[in-house]
């Protein structure tokens, strides 16, 4: 492969590596989503984007998800281009956060709830953020 040819993603697979929706009863809940980043050394073309989802719905039950979006390339890569590449932490979260979205509207409107709806993220923003805080360290 030439050291100039462009640089492939491909989403390879989605799975919900947990699930729970259980009954809440506490006097408060806070929406927490966050977005990893997995990488295998014995598998340089591939890596993971994660994202850990608690959330109250229905205003009764707690929804928890583990979501994982299994990319392949088409070069190899290593665990520093997978926490720093803005191809790691924008495009492929922001490709695989839609499947995320869709399943917890589906999976709770299947369950005979309304369907939660997830808000839009910019991934570029939270990239920036994250960088700021490291060269803050």
């Amino acid at each position: 492969m030439s050291e100039k040819e462009q640089l492939t993603l491909q989403l390879a697979k989605t799975v919900a590596e947990s699930f729970s929706l259980v009954s809440f009863d506490g006097d408060s809940h806070k929406d927490v989503l966050s977005v990893g980043a997995r990488f295998d050394e014995g598998s340089p073309q591939h890596f993971s984007i994660v994202f850990d989802l608690s959330l109250l719905a229905d205003s009764c039950k707690e929804l928890s998800v583990v979501y994982c979006a299994d990319f392949k390339l088409n070069r190899d890569v290593d665990r520093d281009w997978v926490d720093n590449s803005p191809f790691a932490n924008v495009n492929a979260p922001a490709i695989a956060y839609p499947f995320l979205r869709a399943f917890v509207a589906n999976i709770m409107l299947n369950s005979g709830y309304e369907p939660v709806m997830l808000p839009a993220l910019n991934f570029q923003s939270r990239f920036n953020e994250k960088k700021a805080a490291r060269s803050a360290e």
